[in-house]
């Protein structure tokens, strides 16, 4: 009996520690201060006075979490529609949008300007409220009548705003006169993703953090870069981990202008439970590196690299070198084959000439005279197709291995993980030389002057729209490709040198057989053979006689006949 009650009390402890678990996981996951925000800028701190003590509950978020997810909704389900048209023909007189930073710290630039602005509408005793920037403050003033949009009855203060109006100045600050006021979709989403945080629920709150950088990214802010790496630390998978490093490393790391100052964001201090303001770079580079470091094609590109001694832009070039002399054998394939339809192009004119209006009937024909002489029209085409997808495999290899070019030099180029124009330009001139070259290998091109133009049109046009794909591209990449093309062209070159030294002992194209090679050779002007020319001449007059002395003999001729019979 007392072993049986043992057993019961046993299990009925066990039970209640399984629930007692249960409430504190569900305490800590929503309403445990697990998350503190001091130190955090005024647009990501929620609940007012209360983010002080990090007291809070769970009806506390959960009343935040949807009051701003309607006003997210409300502002997207009420942006205007306008078109491009509309656009351009209203910017003059459009609001511009500028950053609350912007405006504090340059407020005499913007003075009299109509602009749009966004922040965390709060109480003054100087004006009808105040947007507060990291440093310095932005005074409001309500014209009369000013309507407040998608706000319903909730109170004004401390809600995300976006407010219309113009810049005037009190002393050195600014004063925006406003007159409209709705909600900022923007810092409703990011404000929404802190609230997920906070509350425990990382997957809402990644996917609040990207929908914000998405809103925020044409501002360029700090908010943006914090959105976009608070999305990478709370993912739990390497593969998105690493898509949201890469992601805030090149808009935030790399494709940066020089004169602008790097972006920051903030990570939590939990041993001091505050947030630290640090460099994007800073923060994410190491683990960045450490997650792009697990894919084979960092190894690959690394591999380039150590042999050149660690020096990241000659193993680029060394790259380069050794993928151009891998797919050297189709290379070579594809200049053969150019030159061999070189030779044909007479006869392919002639055909042209002949079926001008019948292309079924030449296609036939330039077949058969392709296949006389053992030429491949589609020759040249296979290299192409073949070095696409190694492009795209050395692209991913470079983009993973962004971090150990940052900062890595090579001539002019100061940063091999960033933009440099110069490097684009030079790219783009080799691969103009690099279209031109592939145009002449194109026989359909030569013989049909529209197809020709069209072409000439490519060889410009498809390098300068690459110009303006690849503005923000690593410079690494671009060397590359510049160093891939001008091997090229020194493999074109020797092979070119070769051929031209063979060409005396080189046999002539063959003839399409029958009556289609008679008719190529007569309408392009080449001589025949020789048994045609012995078939086609008229035997040889001998007689080199006048036409007079020729008439005249035949007139006595005539009459020694005349005189012979009379006889």
């Amino acid at each position: 009996m007392g072993k049986r009650l043992v057993c019961v009390v046993g299990r009925l402890a066990a039970v209640c520690l399984v629930l007692l678990a249960a409430v504190v996981t569900a305490e800590l996951a929503v309403g445990a201060p697990v998350e503190f925000q001091t130190g955090l800028p005024p647009a990501l701190v929620i609940l007012g006075e209360q983010q002080a003590e990090g007291k809070f509950t769970e009806s506390d978020l959960r009343d935040e979490i949807d009051r701003l997810q309607n006003l997210a909704d409300w502002a997207k389900d009420n942006e205007p529609k306008v078109g491009w048209v509309e656009k351009f023909l209203s910017s003059k007189d459009a609001a511009r949008a500028v950053s609350l930073d912007d405006l504090v710290h340059d407020a005499n630039t913007w003075r009299g300007s109509l602009v749009t602005v966004e922040g965390i509408y709060e109480a003054s005793e100087e004006a009808d409220g105040v947007l507060r920037a990291a440093k310095g403050k932005c005074l409001v003033t309500l014209a009369e009548g000013t309507p407040f949009k998608g706000f319903g009855d909730d109170e004004i203060f401390g809600q995300p705003v976006k407010l219309t109006g113009t810049v005037e100045l009190r002393g050195t600050a600014p004063v925006i006169r406003v007159t409209e006021v709705k909600p900022a979709r923007a810092l409703s989403l990011l404000r929404l993703a802190r609230a997920y945080e906070i509350a425990g629920d990382d997957a809402e709150a990644v996917s609040a953090y990207i929908s914000a950088e998405g809103a925020l990214r044409g501002q360029r802010t700090n908010l943006a870069a914090f959105a976009r790496v608070r999305a990478g630390a709370l993912s739990t998978e390497d593969k998105a981990i690493s898509k949201h490093y890469n992601m805030a490393w090149t808009s935030y790391v790399t494709n940066v202008p020089a004169a602008q100052p790097a972006y920051q964001t903030w990570v939590p201090v939990k041993a001091e439970k505050r947030w630290e303001k640090r460099s994007v770079h800073d923060v994410i580079s190491k683990p960045l590196n450490d997650l792009n470091s697990k894919s084979f094609w960092y190894s690959f590109v690394g591999f380039f690299v150590l042999i050149c001694g660690g020096n990241p832009a000659w193993g680029v070039l060394l790259l380069a070198v050794a993928v151009r002399t891998i797919i050297w054998p189709l290379t070579r394939k594809q200049l053969e084959s150019a030159a061999a339809m070189k030779k044909l192009q007479p006869q392919m004119k002639a055909l042209q000439a002949k079926h001008a209006d019948d292309k079924q009937k030449f296609q036939q024909e330039f077949w058969q005279l392709c296949q006389a002489n053992g030429v491949n029209p589609l020759g040249g085409c296979l290299p192409l197709l073949v070095q696409m997808p190694i492009l795209i495999m050395v692209y991913k290899g470079i983009r993973l291995y962004v971090v150990e070019f940052d900062q890595a030099s090579f001539l002019w180029v100061k940063n091999l993980a960033g933009p440099d124009m110069i490097l684009l330009i030079a790219y783009t001139l080799s691969m103009i030389a690099f279209q031109s070259m592939t145009q002449k290998m194109n026989p359909q091109a030569a013989m049909d002057p529209q197809q020709q133009q069209q072409q000439k049109m490519m060889t410009w046009m498809m390098p300068l729209m690459f110009f303006f794909m690849f503005k923000t591209f690593p410079a690494a990449f671009m060397l590359y490709w510049l160093g891939t093309n001008i091997v090229y062209f020194a493999q074109q070159w020797n092979y070119m040198r070769k051929v031209n030294g063979d060409d005396e002992s080189a046999e002539p194209a063959k003839k399409g057989g029958g009556f289609v090679g008679s008719m190529a050779r007569l309408l392009s002007g080449e001589p025949a053979s020789e048994e045609e020319q012995e078939e086609a001449e008229p035997k040889k007059n001998t007689d080199h006689r006048s036409l007079e002395e020729m008439k005249r003999d035949e007139k006595h001729g005539g009459k020694r006949k005349k005189s012979k019979k009379r006889r």
